[in-house]
């Protein structure tokens, strides 16, 4: 929208897209985090793109994206799916939960590879005291 290309200062993808997100929170606040996700997702699909990761919280949840692009030219020459557009959910021994590109090694953390349009969401403590980690292929 016109408000939102205002903002735009510089002309890179990730500028765009992170406008194109703050855009779809604030005029659809009927939907819930994951629904404004998957529309954006859906929207930038039809798009010439490699790949975006995305990492999103309000403060209490965590959402975290894995977009790659497998159509995409440069996606496929440099084989950069599995090696390059990497993102990884750590949990720790007491059940702490950690999202990162790499992987770091730290003492009691076992990683697991988020997938190619997986959408990682952990929620905020339960009543057990454990953040609760839901995934799904969108």
């Amino acid at each position: 929208s016109p408000e939102y290309a205002k903002l735009r200062k510089g002309t890179s993808d990730s500028e765009w897209l992170f406008l194109r997100i703050a855009e779809s929170i604030n005029s659809h606040p009927s939907l819930t985090p994951q629904q404004k996700i998957e529309k954006i997702v859906h929207e930038v699909r039809t798009l010439d793109y490699s790949a975006f990761i995305i990492i999103l919280t309000d403060g209490k949840n965590v959402s975290a994206l894995r977009e790659v692009n497998e159509q995409n030219i440069s996606v496929r020459k440099d084989n950069a799916l599995d090696d390059y557009y990497t993102l990884f959910l750590g949990i720790s021994d007491e059940g702490a939960k950690i999202i990162c590109s790499e992987k770091l090694e730290i003492h009691g953390i076992e990683w697991k590879s988020i997938k190619n349009h997986e959408l990682v969401v952990i929620a905020s403590k339960t009543s057990n005291g454990t953040p609760h980690v839901a995934s799904s292929l969108i």
